[in-house]
């Protein structure tokens, strides 16, 4: 966080050269006055923004107003909080030894930002088992729980459901959550494997307040493909959708 820091007061530094630079050859009378003026009052409010950067590192070094607080605006009527020693639940769908190696580089990249604990629910088969069980027991990470439900007894349910998937029946294994999932787990993060989560996922966990004010049980987003709507090429069928679909890599459940 100090090496950040560092890095923004340098580019900070060299911004306020380069307006001290500009402001020199508007007096010089090099070049036209106008133009430069917006370039350096746009260098001011850049420089600014970089000011408020590290204003913003300095409170998250200090661990915020309380230690044992996480504040981020939702844009709601009042500012939502999460006990730092709030457990956040994430379920993961992994089956085979490239899926459980998919695996490993989510999990970091969530670590890499995380300040709550963590409860890591995996639906697994016999073979993503062993790695992942190898993988959290030799890391020996603190505030760290792992659970792992058989993908083989998951399967029987959902195997009698159509399906044209590419991933085939592990694409239909987070159906089957609801029954997995313990029953003092009431809400839960369901990651793909193959995202990259590149901030706090606390910030995603807040969303649960939001939704519960309004009622809602299932969080999820549009699709930004195309891909779904059937015309990108000649003889284009995607399996059916209404509109562009829901895409379900990251769900709130």
């Amino acid at each position: 966080m100090a090496r950040g820091r560092a890095s923004v007061q340098l580019v900070c530094a060299g911004a306020v050269s380069l307006v001290l630079l500009l402001v020199t050859i508007i007096y010089n009378g090099s070049s036209p006055r106008y133009s430069l003026v917006r370039k350096v009052r746009l260098l001011e409010q850049q420089v600014e923004k970089l000011h408020e950067g590290i204003r913003l590192l300095e409170v998250l070094d200090a661990g915020g107003t309380k230690a044992n607080e996480f504040h981020y605006d939702l844009s709601s009527p009042s500012t939502q909080k999460i006990s730092r020693c709030e457990t956040i639940h994430i379920a993961m769908v992994a089956a085979g030894y490239n899926t459980s190696r998919n695996v490993v580089t989510v999990v970091k990249s969530i670590l890499f930002y995380r300040r709550n604990p963590l409860h890591f629910h995996f639906v697994s088969d016999a073979q993503a088992k062993i790695t992942l069980s190898t993988v959290f027991e030799t890391w020996q990470l603190p505030a760290i729980e792992v659970s792992i439900y058989s993908a083989s007894e998951a399967a029987k349910q959902v195997s009698w459901i159509p399906n044209f998937h590419y991933s085939g029946i592990y694409g239909l294994l987070k159906l089957t959550l609801t029954e997995a999932l313990p029953p003092h787990v009431d809400r839960i993060i369901v990651l793909d494997t193959d995202v990259t989560v590149c901030a706090d996922v606390a910030e995603l966990w807040q969303f649960f307040a939001l939704m519960r004010q309004a009622g809602k049980l299932l969080g999820l987003v549009e699709n930004q493909s195309d891909w779904y709507l059937g015309n990108l090429w000649e003889r284009h069928r995607p399996w059916p959708a209404l509109g562009r679909g829901v895409n379900t890599g990251v769900m709130l459940l």
